[in-house]
């Protein structure tokens, strides 16, 4: 399995950071933090993230999946990866 997430960080690269990368959305959310107190360090500027894909169920699974497929299935367990 771990050659699975290995092989699907190297492919996606530097457009995610949840994927095969220790504590990734934590390091971008400290991140947006620095970069905001770098303007206003006294609070007074706030960030919202909003997922609205994820969060209205807006992502194609099947399509996700297939292209998976497409990509990984030469790597032994990807099918029980995504299953």
């Amino acid at each position: 399995m771990k050659s699975v997430g290995n092989e699907m960080a190297k492919y996606l690269g530097d457009f995610q950071f949840g994927v095969g990368i220790p504590s990734g959305a934590e390091a971008v959310l400290h991140s947006a933090n620095r970069f905001l107190n770098m303007f206003h360090s006294d609070g007074s500027l706030a960030l919202l993230t909003v997922d609205f894909s994820n969060a209205f169920n807006l992502v194609d699974r099947t399509t996700l999946l297939q292209e998976g497929m497409i990509v990984f299935s030469q790597l032994p367990g990807f099918n029980k990866a995504i299953l």
